[in-house]
């Protein structure tokens, strides 16, 4: 493994510790903020790491920067998410303006 991967990855675990996610959430109220939105993390399912990763918009940073590079804003989508919907909003928002556009 690369020195400069290693790293990273180490700053991510730090970024991403239980004890990040259990301030942030309690400094948000659960509504943790990521890429312009506010996603609801009140659920005891989701873990404070998961909240952490949301923060720092580590969280599903593949599949966003896949949506807003490949997906043409002109299409329909079906998204079959399974988790708390960051995808799924991405894609939203790809599609449309902004989030409140109304479109």
């Amino acid at each position: 493994m690369q020195a400069t991967h290693r790293i990273k990855v180490g700053i991510a675990k730090i970024l991403t510790a239980n004890l990040v996610g259990q301030v942030v959430a309690i400094a948000y109220a659960n509504e943790i903020p990521c890429r312009g939105l506010r996603f609801s993390t009140a659920d005891p399912q989701i873990h404070p790491g998961v909240k952490a990763s949301l923060f720092w918009g580590l969280y599903e940073s593949a599949e966003i920067r896949f949506v807003n590079a490949y997906l043409p804003r002109s299409i329909d989508v079906v998204e079959l998410g399974s988790s708390i919907g960051v995808v799924s909003c991405s894609v939203y928002v790809n599609g449309n303006e902004t989030p409140n556009s109304g479109n």
